[in-house]
């Protein structure tokens, strides 16, 4: 059995790791490990998910079939593994209540204020590079020694309150990783990593940092102050995913999990009016009585998993580095390409989950969404070359050399999610649901038709040597409005038992492979389309078209 706490877990069996292993009862803590059980759990050494060139997982890596026992096995659900984190780390909810007491604290471990620590008032305090000194190292010499004021705040006197009770737990040396069972890895039909759990990307990350130190930290610290600056920061990461994604906030696991009905993702809005931008009966453009059109926005907050993975795999992936800090933009002055250092939170808000989740709930914004998307100094993430049917992201400026004729501007943030999304977003599907639920009709699966701006340009996007990578049905046109609603296909209207006078309804989208062709199975059945009594389920006789008809055959008009 399995219990959280601020401070660890603990199990009332130790995980397994040998058939040999003893079965009296040990305590885990998730951030604290002793002698004891450093020795009989394994050491993480590599972020390498597989051995080089093969599709056999690496020996000493994070999905270690050593380590965790056979793919598919119980085992890999239960076996425990520890990264070394080779400098000292300020345990993660001391960290947090530390930097809310004081955020001076934040700026001299990360390098960006010089301070001098009084040996009478136990504190830091502001100075100057002359007088003052700085630095991760600097700031952990005299961390112990450290004591907080009491005040009126309560985060003040749980720090205090912490420090004295639980000292021998407040320095960490190690952190444990959950067994692969617990973090999912995806692998396609070459045996090449097609995606990876986003805790196991943080392991990842933090096992590259730990390999940067070497022994001389023992001799020179502050030479490694960035490091392991890093290091504190990404193991917080690594707290705030896996309480995040358990108790707290909006993903709470034990409260959001068995006590409450809310689905995750679920988006509620507006019935809006059908958007009909085809031309032609049977265009590509027009909607099908199959599909629901989702607006851009509404579809980013039901499918924030895929968007976020889509976003990284177009963009994010190729402009950010995060071994070295480093960000490929245009200079917004002279519209040339150059790398920019970046610093720690600006990297994560574009890379991070809870970043990117904030980037997209950025999108609600109407006045944001035909505005360039900006990097560090105001710096554009990227240009859009365009000419009559074509758009081409630019990366780096040398390559307008060989696009020829087109308008260049910089990247907006609806062009930015929808090159993003716009091959793969059709491809999901959605339950539609309009409460309460009164008749049959009243819920129902749907395709989905992306809708962008409300007026809109068939495009083609092309890379930079002229190949076309995809076609863009619906193109954002800038000064235009977006759609801000969903609008169900007017056949499905009646029985919704909606109308166009502010009706709210429900889309939640379905992410997951087995559940899309559960559905698409479903729509390929007699009974999906023929009710018990023998009718049609779905039509396109509802009271507004009844009345439109009659109207215009109403002989009394001719």
């Amino acid at each position: 059995m399995l219990y959280f706490s601020d401070i660890g877990l603990e199990f009332d069996e130790p995980p397994k790791l040998l058939d040999e292993q003893p079965k009296q009862a040990l305590k885990f803590g998730l951030f604290n490990l002793n002698e004891q059980q450093l020795k009989i759990l394994p050491r993480i050494k590599t972020a390498d998910i597989m051995v080089s060139s093969t599709s056999t997982p690496h020996p000493e890596g994070l999905y270690s079939v050593e380590y965790f026992g056979p793919t598919g096995s119980e085992d890999r659900k239960e076996r425990y593994a520890y990264i070394d984190l080779k400098v000292p780390v300020i345990t993660p909810i001391f960290y947090k209540n530390m930097l809310k007491a004081k955020s001076l604290y934040q700026d001299i471990m990360s390098g960006k204020v010089y301070a001098i620590y009084n040996n009478e008032t136990n504190d830091f305090e502001p100075s100057d590079p002359i007088q003052g000194n700085t630095g991760y190292s600097f700031f952990m010499k005299h961390f112990l020694t450290l004591q907080f004021q009491e005040t009126d705040s309560v985060a003040r006197s749980t720090l205090i309150k912490f420090k004295e009770k639980e000292a021998d737990k407040i320095i960490l040396r190690h952190l444990i990783v959950m067994p692969p069972g617990l973090r999912e890895l995806r692998v396609d039909k070459n045996g090449r990593v097609s995606e990876e759990d986003e805790i196991s990307v943080l392991y990842g990350e933090l096992v590259k940092l730990t390999n940067y130190v070497g022994e001389a930290y023992k001799t020179t610290p502050e030479s490694y102050d960035g490091v392991a600056f890093r290091i504190q920061e990404k193991v917080l990461a690594i707290y705030d995913y896996i309480f995040g994604v358990t108790f707290d906030g909006k993903k709470k696991f034990a409260l959001g999990k068995w006590g409450s009905r809310s689905v995750a993702y679920g988006t509620r809005g507006i019935l809006g009016t059908l958007v009909v931008d085809s031309k032609r009966l049977g265009g590509e453009t027009m909607v099908h009585p199959s599909q629901t059109v989702v607006g851009m926005y509404q579809f980013m907050e039901g499918a924030q998993p895929f968007v976020i993975y889509h976003l990284r795999r177009k963009l994010f992936d190729r402009i950010f580095n995060p071994d070295d800090m480093a960000c490929l933009v245009v200079n917004s002055k002279t519209m040339k390409s150059e790398y920019l250092q970046i610093n720690q939170a600006e990297l994560n808000y574009f890379t991070s989950r809870d970043g990117l989740e904030k980037l997209i709930g950025k999108f609600s914004m109407d006045s944001l969404r035909h505005q360039p998307v900006k990097v560090t100094g105001g710096h554009y993430l990227a240009l859009v070359w365009r000419n009559e049917d074509s758009v081409v992201i630019v990366e780096h400026t040398d390559d307008l050399l060989s696009l020829g004729k087109g308008e260049i501007s910089p990247m907006t943030y609806g062009e930015m999610f929808y090159f993003a999304i716009y091959e793969n977003a059709e491809s999901l599907v959605t339950q539609v649901t309009r409460y309460p639920v009164g008749s049959l009709g009243g819920t129902y699966p749907s395709l989905i038709s992306l809708a962008t701006t409300i007026q809109s340009k068939v495009m083609y996007e092309k890379d930079v040597s002229g190949g076309i990578v995809g076609k863009m049905l619906r193109y954002p046109i800038k000064g235009e409005s977006f759609f801000n609603a969903f609008s169900p296909h007017t056949m499905h209207l009646g029985r919704l038992g909606g109308d166009h006078d502010g009706d709210m309804g429900s889309v939640n989208i379905f992410m997951a492979d087995e559940s899309i062709e559960e559905i698409k199975a479903l729509r390929r059945t007699r009974h999906f389309y023929i009710s018990p009594i023998g009718e049609l389920t779905y039509s396109l006789g509802n009271d507004a078209t009844d009345l439109a008809i009659k109207y215009m055959s109403d002989p009394r008009r001719f």
